[in-house]
């Protein structure tokens, strides 16, 4: 990999941001931004690209046909920008990919969520993975196709299960590999944000500024009027238990993996649980 130099355009360290999708990840860059001194690289395709600013406006036109060629576009862009941006946010990541010299520079900060609040959320908003389907159980026994190059889950679709199992692995292999990475829960943050963002920090060798700036809104332009506490109060009290059912839990729990779901700080829920939800 070419030198890391350019992660750096002052004193600030270099942190890299990975996540899945409708985890925070915008969320957490934004409070990054604001609270720490460090240099958060990029995770998403550059607004400015021309390929995916061309194949963005032909699936206007013709959306079917031009999905494959805008993931490759995007696809590309990564491929030609690794080695400044240490690739898409929601990637699996590959430390060998990343190299022994970002590994040791680099700050990595991994943000998960509770893994059947995920599934819901990704039924709700499947970004990257097709149609929304209407039914859940459906949707849990599909097979998501995966973007081979930038996502880094080999060539095959995979239960939207086995994508939490292999995302998350991805995550604790990288933990391990590097000098510098954390991983964080996304309910922590919405438990108490100042705190967890300066554990973190700590935790990562990364300075905050004098004053915590919360981020009191949803910053997706789509829930930008959402406020944090409305996130808090639907996750901390875990109110998603209410759309899952003993059915849907046999199929989560066939795919999930109980030894990662232990490691990422969650459990197993059985059907006897569900009462639980406050």
């Amino acid at each position: 990999m070419r030198s890391t130099k350019p992660f750096s355009s002052s004193d600030d360290v270099a942190l890299k941001i990975y996540g899945e999708r409708n985890t925070g990840t915008n969320y957490l860059a934004a409070l990054a931004d604001l609270n720490l001194q460090a240099q958060v690289l990029p995770g998403r395709v550059d607004d400015g690209d021309l390929r995916t600013i061309f194949t963005r406006r032909l699936r206007r036109f013709m959306p079917g046909l031009t999905h494959r060629l805008h993931e490759t576009a995007r696809d590309r862009f990564f491929e030609a920008t690794f080695a400044r941006n240490l690739g898409w946010k929601h990637m699996n990541p590959d430390p060998e990919r990343i190299g022994p010299e970002a590994l040791a520079s680099v700050r990595f900060l991994m943000l998960v969520k509770n893994p059947y609040a995920w599934l819901l959320s990704l039924f709700q908003r499947p970004y990257h993975v097709g149609a929304q389907d209407s039914d859940l159980e459906r949707f849990l026994t599909r097979r998501l196709p995966v973007m081979e190059q930038r996502e880094n889950l080999g060539p095959r679709p995979l239960l939207p299960a086995e994508v939490w199992n292999r995302k998350m692995r991805g995550y604790a292999r990288l933990q391990q590999a590097a000098t510098h990475a954390v991983i964080a829960r996304y309910e922590d943050f919405l438990a108490d944000e100042a705190a967890t963002l300066a554990r973190v920090a700590a935790d990562l060798g990364i300075a905050k500024r004098d004053r915590h700036v919360p981020v009191s809104e949803g910053v997706k332009r789509e829930d930008g009027t959402v406020s944090h506490r409305t996130y808090a109060d639907y996750y901390l009290r875990e109110c998603w238990r209410e759309k899952l059912g003993p059915a849907t839990l046999d199929i989560i729990n066939e795919t999930l993996d109980p030894e990662i779901v232990s490691l990422m700080g969650y459990e197993m829920i059985t059907p006897d649980m569900l009462s639980g939800a406050t």
